[in-house]
């Protein structure tokens, strides 16, 4: 059964994508840079999770 677009819409995650190059030597190395910067970010977490946050305005 397909997908309804919704779901697949949902499921896509932008930051796994990659554009891939045409020269097949030169897009294996990217393909290697871009596997190991996944897994830096994955090990270091989201960086919004380490922004500071603005004090909260008391009313």
């Amino acid at each position: 059964m397909t997908p309804l677009a919704q779901e697949v819409a949902g499921a896509y995650d932008e930051l796994k994508e990659r554009v891939q190059h045409r020269e097949w030597r030169l897009d294996k190395t990217l393909a290697e840079h871009h596997r190991r910067v996944l897994e830096l970010a994955s090990s270091i977490g989201t960086p919004s999770s380490n922004a500071r946050k603005p004090p909260a305005m008391s009313p």
